[in-house]
């Protein structure tokens, strides 16, 4: 059982990490939505989600409603980082592409992509805004320095964790069984495993920030998981994913095309991404150091 002295400190490393993370989501989240630099979405993004990462832990249920503004925040932002990286990643096709016709069916899509990300841009700054003013704000310095004190006593961050690596194990084995069906396609796969992904980066969320708080095992590592690398490999394949459903949402008629053109680069965009599904260590966790 912790001293009084053990859970003041407790509360104060949340109440540290709570600050740090809005201080620096709401500078960056200001710079975003004036958008002069893209590193600012992202992180913006960043913080965000480390925000509703530990928030998530503290109060599960969300009674102080915190969470919702910033949710909102992270997708709004999400959507502009999303197509940051598409723009970048298809400037690069198109730079590399094989043939004038491939060339031009990319130009056009790019046109497409930008207009959407103004779009995105154009919305941030009412998005963004419920989680930076005064009355958020107030609601916020309530929290830190009212609720936040029992919550840090109450929470079992360490019995947190080992749910979610249990919910991350489940998803495995979900993966095992799609992978041994015949009929599974790769987007299923992909689908799966953007979940699993979405459960690492919590995980990975948890140890290295809300670290203080949690019982390490035997041998002094936070998760049993390989973490780091397993994020590593969903997070590109997850990119592999969003680049082809997002080029699927476009037709051959839309970019003024021949059907041949598209569907080369379709077929292309897929093979990379079942070439991640196959690259990713998931599912032999057991086989791993």
């Amino acid at each position: 059982m912790e001293t009084l002295q053990e859970r003041t400190e407790t509360y104060r490393e949340w109440k540290k990490q709570l600050k740090r993370h809005y201080r620096k989501f709401a500078g960056f989240a200001k710079e975003a939505y004036r958008y002069e630099d893209v590193e600012d979405v992202h992180q913006a993004r960043v913080h965000c989600r480390k925000l509703l990462t530990l928030l998530k832990l503290l109060d599960p249920d969300d009674r102080e409603e915190l969470r919702v503004p910033l949710r909102r925040a992270f997708k709004a932002l999400g959507k502009v980082r999303d197509s940051d990286v598409l723009i970048a990643d298809f400037v690069q096709r198109k730079e590399d592409a094989p043939d004038g016709d491939t060339a031009e069916m990319l130009k056009r899509y790019l046109k497409l992509l930008r207009d959407r990300r103004l779009r995105y841009v154009a919305k941030l700054e009412k998005r963004l805004r419920p989680a930076l003013r005064g009355k958020f704000r107030r609601r916020w310095d309530d929290y830190l320095n009212g609720t936040l004190q029992e919550q840090a006593a109450a929470v079992d961050a360490t019995a947190q964790l080992r749910r979610l690596e249990a919910k991350l194990e489940a998803k495995q084995a979900e993966l095992r069984e799609l992978a041994a069906q015949p009929d599974t396609s790769g987007l299923d796969l992909a689908e799966t495993l953007h979940e699993a992904r979405l459960i690492v980066k919590e995980i990975r969320y948890v140890t290295s920030e809300a670290d203080f708080a949690l019982k390490p095992l035997p041998g002094g590592a936070l998760s049993f998981l390989p973490v780091k690398p397993l994020q590593e490999e969903l997070g590109a394949l997850n990119d592999s994913r969003v680049r082809l459903a997002r080029w699927q949402d476009a037709n051959p008629e839309a970019l003024g095309i021949e059907p041949d053109v598209y569907r080369r680069m379709t077929d292309r965009l897929r093979g990379e991404m079942e070439r991640r599904i196959r690259e990713v260590s998931l599912a032999n966790l057991d086989e791993r150091d």
